[in-house]
């Protein structure tokens, strides 16, 4: 957004900040501002709005030069301008107030010097760390939504119900009927926002010392809104109980304000891992949500700010990867870079975890991430911290030949890929739960070759712990005692809990089989919900398959027949690797069941082979 305004160069402590003129109220006049520099110590404010490429409404004056800007911004710098009234007609600018000094980023920063836009971004945490107040700006909501107005009400009134739980917090938000109130149905209409999606207002929001969200004149705290997204994203029951799937309310919302906000991400700038903030970035959106044509990545106009626009949130860790903030470098080679800095310097095969396939880059190797996709959970993050270990008393080895793009690393192969379960993906409505443990059964007794689960015992367990990847979330942990609790985490490995679950589902199938009218009692229905709603987490967008060596597993939903089952040495989660002549091409992670733990480790005279993936 330069338009042909002349930047000046700016020292190294300092930044650019906007100084908007006083204007008459109701006025259609331009608007008009100057800039200034400051240096870091100075309190200024941060403008946090909707922008990329949006139609241009508004013109901005800066000292003769007019810059086109968007709906959003202009409301914003209209609302944020001084006021006058009429009867101050002074012809005098410098009599005429000024506004407080104002960052806002696609005008401060010199949009056109790559090595400028280079060196703020790179500091951009100590720019966040030195803004007094961030003011998120959300227009009034029109065209039949409901009032921006409602939006405040509704965040309070959540946080002051919250401190009553229980029933009165559905008493506030829903109407007898059951339907959403008018205040909830605003509170969804503002997290839904194009605003939420950005990846730039993650450092913004979480690393600046205050925060407010203005809509219309009214404005709320960052705490207040964190604390009402949190409560609205569990405040929804489950529906469908015999289905994998999310209720269609809360698909209306986007989960980008999860890691926006910092309820699922880091709290602290530039202390944070890279890999934990692109997690929280790009995991929170897939969380509640089956759809990824609908949700999408967060959004950032240059994918290379996948990585540069959350530096601020990480830039010690980018500093210890050698990841330097540099636009002059292409998205291939900013994302081949991340990848080989994690394989290469941290010996961390975990990175691997995040790449999808196919990719939307085709020019990226299949085993570099993908940053402009909506990324599936890894496997390894659906259960517990550290629970799965299946290369137990390996260390990497490896070696990356980046003229050719390839890596060379040393695994155990399995076995290939004998027979696939249904496509789940073709689930208009989500898994059907009691349907894929009928497919998975059957995949077991029309495996020709050996099974990897002897007696009946065995192959039960393998079906009901490979659909939810043999781990379950704290909901269960409550009745367990406290010092339990605080060992296992988030989640934890599956237990007898879940068991149950899955008992209720085959009590369910058998009384349906005799009666097809029969519908179970609560207690029935809310046992069949525990466990359909861990299967949800690991069934979506992966396939259920059988190896050759007779091992369930749930993969990546383009695995193939044919496709190889590796365990990479010092790597925590088997891979599908698809041959490609001598060369191979990684498919994704996958859940084996029987080999998770190290089992196959202690097989006797296990040779190593190389693998060379492009």
């Amino acid at each position: 957004m330069s338009g042909s305004y002349d930047y000046k160069p700016l020292a190294d402590d300092e930044v650019r900040v906007l100084r908007l003129e006083s204007r008459l109220i109701g006025s259609s006049d331009p608007l008009r501002a100057i800039i200034e520099h400051v240096t870091l110590g100075t309190d200024f404010l941060c403008l946090s709005y909707v922008w990329g490429a949006p139609p241009v409404t508004g013109i901005l004056e800066i000292e003769g030069f007019a810059l086109p800007i968007g709906s959003n911004l202009n409301d914003a710098l209209i609302y944020l301008s001084p006021r006058k009234r009429i009867e101050d007609n002074s012809c005098d600018t410098a009599s005429h107030s000024l506004s407080p000094p104002i960052w806002v980023d696609a005008i401060c920063i010199n949009q056109s010097d790559e090595s400028e836009k280079s060196k703020l971004v790179h500091k951009m945490d100590l720019v966040h760390l030195a803004i007094q107040t961030i003011k998120n700006f959300h227009q009034d909501v029109v065209s039949g939504k409901f009032e921006s107005s409602g939006t405040i009400q509704a965040t309070t009134s959540m946080s002051d119900a919250l401190t009553r739980m229980g029933e009165h917090l559905r008493q506030c938000f829903f109407n007898v009927d059951g339907s959403a109130t008018k205040e909830l149905r605003a509170l969804q209409a503002f997290f839904a926002k194009p605003y939420w999606t950005r990846v730039w207002i993650m450092q913004e929001v979480i690393l600046a010392r205050n925060v407010s969200f203005l809509c219309g004149s009214d404005s709320v705290d960052r705490d207040e809104v964190r604390f009402a997204y949190f409560y609205y994203m569990v405040m929804f029951p489950e529906s469908r109980p015999y289905k994998a799937c999310i209720p269609k309310t809360v698909e209306k919302i986007s989960t980008s304000p999860a890691a926006t906000l910092g309820v699922f991400g880091p709290a602290s700038g530039g202390k944070a891992t890279l890999k934990s903030v692109l997690q929280s970035c790009h995991i929170a959106m897939e969380s509640f949500t089956r759809d990824r044509t609908k949700v999408g990545p967060m959004k950032a106009t240059d994918p290379r700010d996948y990585i540069f626009g959350i530096a601020g949130l990480a830039r010690r860790d980018l500093e210890e990867l050698g990841i330097k903030v540099d636009y002059k470098t292409s998205v291939q080679n900013l994302f081949t870079k991340v990848a080989i800095a994690y394989l290469e310097i941290r010996r961390d095969l975990d990175i691997l975890g995040f790449c999808q396939f196919p990719k939307t880059k085709t020019n990226l190797p299949s085993w570099v991430p993908d940053w402009t996709m909506c990324l599936q959970a890894p496997v390894r993050l659906i259960g517990d911290e550290g629970q799965f270990n299946a290369a137990s008393g390996t260390e990497p080895s490896l070696v990356i030949t980046q003229h050719a793009c390839q890596l060379h690393i040393l695994g155990y192969r399995l076995g290939k890929i004998a027979q696939l379960g249904m496509d789940l993906n073709q689930c208009d409505d989500g898994p059907d739960v009691l349907q894929v443990l009928i497919d998975s059964f059957a995949l077991l007794e029309s495996h020709n070759g050996p099974s990897a689960y002897i007696t009946k015992q065995a192959q039960e367990d393998a079906v009901w712990k490979t659909l939810i990847l043999d781990s379950q979330k704290r909901v269960f942990q409550s009745a367990m005692p406290d010092d339990i609790q605080k060992s296992v985490g988030p989640r934890m490995r599956a237990s007898s809990l879940v068991r149950d679950g899955y008992d209720a589902i085959k009590i369910f199938a058998q009384k349906k089989l005799r009666d097809a009218s029969y519908c179970p009692d609560a207690e029935l229905e809310a046992r069949i919900v525990n466990y359909a709603q861990e299967a949800g987490i690991g069934l979506l967008f992966r396939r259920v398959f059988i190896s050759e060596t007779g091992h369930l597993s749930i993969g990546p939903s383009h695995v193939e027949v044919g496709d190889e089952v590796v365990i990479l040495a010092g790597c925590t989660v088997p891979v599908v690797l698809r041959p490609q002549g001598d060369l191979f091409t990684l498919v994704g992670e996958a859940y084996v069941h029987g080999i998770m733990y190290g089992e196959y480790m202690e097989t006797p005279n296990l040779s190593q082979i190389c693998f060379s993936i492009l």
